[in-house]
């Protein structure tokens, strides 16, 4: 069976998470955090759709020695230093004859290539095909130097290739019998370079459109395939130019991949029929773009699933933290004044309905326009409205000036009261800090505990404890 040349996904909306252990190009490279985080976002930058130039590759060091398959991973980055010792290869398929000088690969009319040349081909006219050559930046930098000429000493120091051959001239031979006249071998047969006559494709919308067209999802296959049996079994729908093994953040395959076609019939045939199994599991298919639009659907179906789910926890514990807050309160208890004159102090609104119901608190600074008054539970804030107005001929003054006032009922009463419970909590807090500082030093922690200056508005007043200090010091029966 051939060896498939596998390529990093040709299109910038490929899902970079799922970069696949046997793909390499040069320098390029992604990490285990950028694998993730594109997995989440498909439209994340490292699958962005308007450039080839954005596709995370992942580059797999050279390895002593490939699996039994001959599945090693191609690496375009790797230095001559570097070079492996691996050959898959027989020595009968390295024995072959080399080819004559001066020739470009496509020229010959030699007997068809043996499996091996087919892989070597392959995998040369991969290092310098569209998908490859255009990110590859080790392989730009060398055709820099030399007029697109790259050295044959220099490409076996990659994996792929190294494991299939080691010898230039079978590499040599293998090109020759090429028909795609991509590559040209040099004279002295030490270089080769992509044909000038066949320059890189420049990344157009028209050619994006034309890649999503030979662009497939697939889901199903076993988790030790091969990408020798994944080739066999896609090519029975066309030529394959790319297949891209899709992993998960621990390299473990996901059963699922990308394939590029070199033919949009061939995708579409692909796609066709209600099912298509690979053993007895079936496929799950879509084009590639399809799978990406899908998964961003879903994305978003999930933020508002959760956002739905988070509301409805909100909307629960409020109605609850509402029902204990109703439970703990003294209903109708709380009075709303307005329209204070701007000399009247908090004495002269106790004076005025303290003949009316036992006052608990004010809430009231001088020079305010408005000032609450909570009663205790022997009377309602109602009850002592209708008496200072009773004894007042149907209206109140508070320091010659006249007021008016509301019970507070329903969610404003709640909020009084919340703010009224968050002062207490911060007057508690307050108060068991000073204390624990006074433990700690000497004189007044002995004994007695010292409590500080009493001012009046320290007085312990029951309910009233815990309410604004600063309010609490300008009442004077607290």
């Amino acid at each position: 069976m051939e060896e498939p040349v596998t390529t990093q996904p040709e299109e910038s909306n490929v899902e970079a998470p799922d970069s696949s252990a046997v793909v390499g190009t040069s320098e390029q490279k992604s990490t285990d955090a950028e694998v993730e985080r594109s997995e989440d976002n498909p439209d994340s930058s490292a699958i962005t759709e308007t450039s080839e130039q954005n596709i995370c590759l992942e580059v797999e060091k050279p390895e002593n020695k490939p699996d039994s398959s001959g599945d090693v991973s191609e690496n375009t980055s790797e230095k001559p230093d570097d070079k492996p010792v691996v050959d898959s290869t027989s020595n009968t398929d390295k024995a072959a004859e080399g080819p004559e000088k001066g020739q470009t690969n496509g020229s010959t009319k030699e007997e068809p290539p043996s499996g091996l040349e087919k892989k070597i081909i392959r995998q040369i006219e991969y290092y310098f095909g569209d998908i490859n050559l255009g990110k590859d930046k080790f392989l730009q930098q060398q055709i820099k130097e030399d007029d697109g000429w790259v050295k044959l000493e220099t490409l076996l120091t990659f994996n792929r290739l190294h494991a299939l051959s080691d010898d230039s001239g079978i590499i040599v031979q293998a090109l020759r019998k090429s028909t795609s006249g991509l590559m040209e071998i040099s004279e002295d047969e030490l270089k080769v370079r992509r044909s000038p006559s066949k320059p890189l494709p420049e990344l157009s919308r028209e050619r994006q459109a034309e890649l999503k067209a030979r662009s497939v999802y697939a889901k199903g296959f076993p988790l030790d395939i091969t990408l020798d049996e994944l080739m066999a079994f896609f090519e029975t729908f066309g030529m394959v130019e790319n297949i891209f093994m899709r992993r998960d953040v621990k390299r473990k395959f996901k059963s699922s991949v990308f394939v590029l076609f070199q033919q949009k019939e061939s995708a579409t045939k692909f796609l066709e029929g209600d099912t298509l199994k690979y053993g007895e599991v079936e496929l799950i298919r879509h084009f590639k773009d399809d799978y990406f639009k899908k998964k961003a659907d879903e994305k978003i179906q999930r933020k508002e699933d959760s956002q739905k789910k988070d509301d409805e926890e909100r909307s629960k514990k409020e109605a609850e933290d509402k029902q204990n807050l109703i439970e703990k309160i003294t209903k109708g208890a709380i009075l709303h004044l307005v329209n204070i004159g701007d000399d009247t102090v908090r004495d002269d609104i106790r004076n005025v309905f303290n003949d009316h119901g036992n006052v608990a608190w004010i809430d009231f600074d001088k020079g305010e326009t408005e000032a609450w008054i909570r009663f205790d539970e022997k009377i309602t804030a109602t009850d002592a409205w209708e008496s200072a107005k009773k004894a007042g001929d149907g209206k109140v003054e508070v320091n010659g000036v006249e007021v008016q006032g509301d019970v507070l009922e329903g969610d404003a009463e709640l909020d009084h009261w919340k703010t009224i419970f968050r002062s207490q909590a911060a007057r508690r807090q307050k108060v068991k800090g000073r204390g624990q500082q006074r433990g700690r030093g000497r004189g007044r922690g002995r004994g007695r505990p010292y409590e500080g200056k009493r001012g009046r508005g320290d007085a312990d007043v029951g309910s009233a404890e815990g309410e604004p200090s600063a309010k609490a010091a300008k009442t004077t029966d607290d």
